[in-house]
């Protein structure tokens, strides 16, 4: 879903008529694929509208989760702001949430989502913080209950963003 809209920021920033319209053209076939859900195709609908040059951000505030921020991050994209600072508030909210929750299925899938993120985080970015993987390892394994012990760090993960997150999610 992210990388989607990653894909389209990318297109729209570089200005590229030709990757603009072969994306859409792509986004239109998959919004046709048979058993499609509504919400994935209504992300594809906002999307496709974007390349257009539509204004969407009303379709946009009705997209449910993670349709929605997912959209709001490529719109931070779009304006040259990294969409870390969205992605950490995110994420410290989701892993609250879950952990509040105490539904297993809310956590399985919450660490299947940290464990995509960590498996793309270790590859590197620009915009990424060198810590990231580590902290993406720690969050997974709060949410299975191994939380440090009274004398090991919480947190130290080199960047104070993910610092502050992680002692939000305590």
């Amino acid at each position: 879903v992210a990388q989607l809209a990653s894909r389209v920021a990318t297109v729209l920033r570089a200005r590229n008529r030709a990757g603009a319209a072969a994306l859409a053209e792509a986004l239109d076939e998959a919004g046709r694929s048979p058993g499609l859900d509504p919400d994935a195709a209504a992300y594809l609908a906002v999307l496709r509208g974007v390349l257009s040059g539509r204004r969407v951000q009303a379709q946009a505030l009705a997209l449910s989760e993670p349709y929605r921020s997912a959209y709001f991050s490529l719109e931070l994209l779009m304006k040259g702001v990294s969409p870390m600072g969205a992605l950490l508030e995110r994420l410290q909210h989701n892993c609250r949430l879950v952990l509040s929750a105490d539904s297993p299925e809310a956590r399985a899938a919450l660490d299947a989502v940290l464990g995509e993120l960590e498996a793309r985080s270790g590859r590197g970015g620009p915009d990424l913080p060198a810590g990231l993987p580590d902290f993406l390892a720690a969050l997974r394994r709060a949410l299975s209950g191994d939380w440090p012990g009274a004398g090991e760090p919480a947190g130290g993960f080199g960047d104070r963003r993910l610092d502050a997150v992680w002692a939000g999610v305590r």
